[in-house]
């Protein structure tokens, strides 16, 4: 194992900046993770960074494999706006 390894990245800490339940989408930097439990506002909690999930998205987007998608309101989306 390398002296430098730390994790395996499978998660991420993520600071809540309002009330987070598990399974949500939630923007951490320029990375989207799944929480992996409820997150009180202002607390932390682990976001889960690899792995497939289904979450909700705008119903007028079609979206391909690959594709950059943007978060708002709680929907992926393929605008930013």
């Amino acid at each position: 194992m390398a002296k430098n390894y730390v994790q395996a990245g499978t998660t991420l800490a993520i600071t809540a900046t309002a009330a987070v339940k598990s399974g949500s989408l939630v923007q951490a930097g320029d990375v989207f993770v799944v929480a992996v439990t409820d997150i009180a506002a202002g607390a932390t909690g682990d976001g889960i960074a690899h792995g497939v999930f289904l979450v909700p998205k705008l119903a007028t987007d079609v979206m391909a494999a690959g594709k950059k998608v943007y978060l708002k309101d709680g929907k992926v989306q393929l605008d930013a706006t």
